[in-house]
């Protein structure tokens, strides 16, 4: 094969292999960025299941509404300083932590009274205008035999203070059991800020 048959034969190939680089979503060209892509997939915190069959009937949707309920009531009572709702979300014996850009958490909480006393500082010492905008909550695992659920949501936090800005990307993960009373509440929540603009409050921290 003459050199110039063969240089073209290199030059296909690496088309080819530069083609197929980024029909897998390859990133060998880029520089990684922080967080990494998909990071709470890649470290374990979260595992989605694939879609199937699963059980819609009344109860099952009573549930998924009762469960999307308590993610959103979480937002909106932590926006608006009430922190007696938002632990009214949580079990006694909840375990609560969050995360930045990782699965490893830089704080946990553990009981609804530390939950409380924590959160409370935590606002105080914002001191500004958060909004909670949860949305794709999706009910991954549900046991209605058991009582017992695992769930996934985002949300974005915007914060006005003196303007309006974006404090932070986040998804949760939680697991949440079937009280007597009916309510589903959260007996683990883990907050994964992908990142967060500013100062975390020294209150939430370890």
């Amino acid at each position: 094969m003459s050199k110039k048959k063969q240089q073209k034969q290199k030059e296909e190939e690496e088309e080819k292999k530069k083609k197929q680089d980024r029909l897998n979503g390859h990133r060998a060209h880029r520089t990684p960025t922080l967080p990494l892509q998909a990071w709470a997939h890649r470290e374990g915190k979260i595992d989605m299941r694939p879609l199937e069959e699963a059980d819609f009937g009344p109860e099952a949707l009573a549930a998924r509404a009762r469960i999307a309920d308590a993610f959103y009531r979480f937002g909106i009572a932590h926006d608006e300083a009430r922190i007696d709702v938002v632990v009214s979300c949580f079990t006694e014996d909840t375990v609560f932590e969050v995360a930045q850009g990782r699965a490893e958490p830089f704080t946990r909480f553990r009981g609804r009274a530390e939950l409380f006393d924590r959160l409370t500082r935590i606002v105080a010492e914002q001191g500004d205008q958060r909004r909670h905008v949860i949305s794709n909550v999706l009910v991954d695992e549900l046991d209605l035999a058991a009582g017992t659920a695992s769930a996934l949501a985002f949300s974005a936090v915007t914060v006005a203070a003196d303007g309006l800005s974006l404090g932070a990307s986040v998804i949760y993960t939680a697991r949440l059991r079937r009280e007597r009373d009916g309510c589903w509440r959260f007996s683990y929540f883990f907050i994964g800020m992908d990142s967060y603009a500013g100062t975390r409050p020294a209150a939430g921290e370890k």
